[in-house]
């Protein structure tokens, strides 16, 4: 990727561009995506999109790390006092409750690329190191999280814990079930990992 611009008014069509771009591909997918179609969306020139971007590849790039790294952040926020909860039921299962209504919320907001980009990163090596980063980062999140329950496999159960929370999310989210409500799914979810993390103890 080029060097992010400084100027306002440059700043202000590099950022119309990353927006073009994540509606684009969301709406559209990756085939349709073209460098002219996220310009023409933007409003600007095609020429003026190859100013700051390579391809449609390397605005793929930027979008995905920009959203992970915001995830990250807010899911840090949120489960920063997870880890001293395992004695106390009823906040942990808010916090629980907290984390999944995130991540629904993260995947709901533009659940096009976000399907995209899960099909997407088993083919683009780059998209699939760059989104392994941040699983990383999140599964040492739920490691601390876990290790107060004293499970007897530590990596084991924190990949169970991630498995269920990620599961009930993507499910939700991709499949579109009838008949299941987002907080009752939300909640009973809770419950079931709060029911697995005790079985651990």
């Amino acid at each position: 990727m080029k060097r992010i611009p400084k100027q306002k008014r440059s700043l202000l069509k590099y950022e119309g561009l990353l927006r073009a771009a994540l509606l684009e591909f969301s709406e559209n997918g990756y085939t349709q995506t073209t460098s002219k179609s996220i310009a023409t969306r933007a409003g600007v020139a095609t020429g003026s999109f190859y100013q700051y971007f390579d391809d449609k590849d390397d605005i793929l790039y930027k979008l995905v790390g920009d959203r992970f790294e915001n995830l990250k952040t807010r899911y840090f926020d949120l489960s920063d006092n997870m880890s001293g909860l395992a004695h106390n039921s009823e906040r942990l299962r808010a916090s629980i409750i907290g984390t999944l209504e995130l991540m629904m919320d993260f995947h709901s907001e533009l659940s096009g690329f976000h399907a995209l980009i899960h099909h997407r990163r088993f083919i683009d090596s780059r998209l699939d190191d760059i989104i392994k980063t941040y699983d990383a980062a999140f599964d040492a999140r739920v490691v601390e999280i876990v290790q107060p329950f004293k499970p007897r496999t530590m990596a084991t159960s924190a990949f169970v814990v991630k498995a269920m929370a990620e599961g009930i999310v993507h499910s939700y989210i991709f499949d579109e079930p009838k008949d299941v409500n987002r907080t009752d799914a939300i909640e009973q979810g809770a419950q079931a990992i709060i029911h697995y993390l005790a079985a651990k103890e």
